[in-house]
């Protein structure tokens, strides 16, 4: 993607400057645990160091979920998470939902500008949202969010000029129609692919490209970007809420997991992601071990199988042998270094709304043997070689490689992995090429939808198993539209508990993200569901 570098006063380090201290500790023979750079310390700027390329700066146009991390910090949604997921007032100070659970209409707050002075109304939502709902951006998330309002397919398919069920009812209340109830729809707003843009600096039908349309009213805009490098902020002077200590936020691209840890260690960086491997030593590191924040996401790893196209794999004692002799203990402790949390089910826990009377199936290899021996393969013997893809590089591999050894172990089975590129793996999974999948799925919103509905309804998409039932479907689509809170959370509870018997994957673990946080840094809000705004965090001199 072409992008545009735009220069603007920094009140943090230079990308020359942190380029060339990047390659001093990519050369250096060693580095103390101790922080060490006092004039780096006295500052004001939060830096943080990410280990991809920001590909988009648009929020209509990227579904990266780290890129949202990052401009949330400059776009805000009319409503917006608190750290346990519940949803709260942001943009909107209130709102009504009518009996039908159809009509919401939301009363936004007063005085509220965008960076560049603009005073911040209705017709900012109805733009911003209409942008997003047109088919100009490839790849946009815009539709699973805010497809449920009325004539949105019909606007987003060019057969109409507008998007009919928003209305501006003056300049400070906007009333929303959905083609259903959909109790989901107020908390999918927090998401920031439904960020407000400025509508006098955001082309209307382009990706903004560069720092001058990036024009929000959150706590902080941005002056410089360039996609390898990073992206710098500095504080919005027109933010009227509790603003931060902080005077800006430094987002580095340093792709090097080793770079980024020694980066931390000279006291460069405030925020870093480290890999599973690092975890064990630096917990026995006094001063590291007090900034190791393991975070834990509403993220699902799961082994995903295909019951559709592949012959062995339709005869559910099969995948039940294959989902008894994965030791889920075993995989966590001690090949992940007890670090993800083990999964029971395929919602995490963190996520409201479910009814959690379910279990997986345990570790049972005597059974998983039997079970095997009836399907015809006793010892093994006659089992056609399954292959285990997972994407290339990514954290998860060494779990694929774990579970082919138990299959092997305890079942005879010789197995094999394969790393694959993400276009490849994606493209054979939407054509139903892979036998079984190691992969996750993260959670976008707090929402049992998001996993259930997204994953398993026959027509959604993102079904990569291919895995359909007439029974499940049925619940799922009851407890989508369901307005009654107990009820619903037991339509979906009903819904997982049939899938996990049908076992069209193995729940493994969740996530539990390990972070570096620099101590200098207070009031930081770690969420199940990203990074929240950086707008209360402080930073003191140590």
């Amino acid at each position: 993607m072409q992008t545009n570098l735009t220069q603007g006063k920094s009140s943090g380090i230079s990308w020359s400057s942190f380029v060339l201290t990047v390659l001093l500790v990519v050369f250096a023979s060693g580095c103390s645990s101790k922080f060490s750079d006092r004039e780096d310390n006295a500052n004001r700027t939060f830096r943080w160091a990410v280990p991809s390329d920001i590909a988009s700066i648009d929020p209509a146009a990227t579904s990266d979920a780290r890129v949202l991390d990052y401009l949330r910090q400059i776009f805000e949604s009319l409503v917006s998470l608190k750290p346990d997921g519940t949803v709260q007032a942001n943009l909107a100070k209130s709102w009504t939902i009518d009996p039908t659970g159809m009509i919401y209409t939301f009363h936004l707050r007063e005085g509220i500008r965008f960076s560049n002075g603009q005073r911040f109304t209705s017709h900012d939502v109805e733009f911003s949202w209409t942008r997003g709902a047109q088919n100009e951006f490839a790849g946009s998330l815009v539709p699973f969010y805010l497809g449920d309002i009325v004539g949105f397919s019909a606007f987003h398919d060019k057969k109409k000029s507008r998007l009919s069920g928003i209305e501006c009812l003056g300049d400070h209340t906007l009333m929303v129609r959905l083609n259903k109830p959909k109790p989901s729809f107020l908390v999918k707003l927090a998401y920031p692919v439904t960020g407000i843009v400025c509508s006098s600096a955001v082309p209307f039908d382009l990706p903004m490209k560069s720092v001058s349309e990036m024009v929000g009213t959150g706590a902080f805009v941005a002056t410089k970007y360039r996609s390898d490098l990073g992206l710098t902020l500095q504080r919005n002077p027109y933010f009227n809420r509790p603003q931060s200590s902080i005077e800006g936020i430094e987002i580095t691209v340093v792709r090097d997991p080793a770079t980024r840890l020694n980066l931390f260690k000279m006291g460069k960086l405030d925020l870093t992601l480290l890999q599973l491997s690092d975890v064990a030593a630096i917990k026995k590191d006094n001063s590291l071990a007090k900034c190791l924040r393991l975070t834990p996401r509403a993220d699902l790893t799961y082994l995903q199988f295909n019951a559709t196209t592949f012959q062995v794999l339709k005869d559910k004692r099969v995948r039940t042998a294959l989902s008894l002799a994965i030791d889920k203990r075993w995989l966590v402790h001690e090949i992940l270094g007890n670090i993800p949390q083990i999964a029971e089910g395929i919602v995490p826990p963190m996520v409201p709304g479910m009814d959690r009377n379910v279990s997986s199936l345990p570790f049972d290899p005597d059974r998983a043997r039997r079970l095997l021996s009836e399907a015809g393969y006793s010892n093994g013997n006659g089992f056609p070689q399954l292959q285990i893809a997972y994407l290339d590089q990514h954290r998860e591999h060494p779990g694929a490689e774990a579970i082919v050894t138990m299959w092997n172990r305890y079942l005879g089975i010789h197995a094999t992995v394969r790393a694959y590129e993400a276009g490849a793996l994606l493209e054979k999974n939407l054509h139903s090429q892979l036998a079984a999948f190691y992969t996750g799925w993260t959670g976008d919103y707090p929402d049992p939808e998001d996993y259930l509905s997204s994953l398993f309804m026959s027509t959604s998409p993102a079904n990569g198993s291919g895995f359909k039932s007439a029974a499940i479907d049925s619940r799922l689509r009851s407890a989508d539209s369901e307005p009654e809170p107990f009820k619903r959370s037991q339509l979906y509870g009903e819904a997982e508990r049939l899938i996990l018997e049908d076992l069209p994957i193995v729940p493994l673990f969740y996530v539990r993200e390990p972070e570096l946080l620099n101590s200098r840094v207070s009031n930081m809000e770690f969420s199940a569901f990203g990074h929240l705004s950086l707008a209360g965090v402080r930073i003191d001199s140590y």
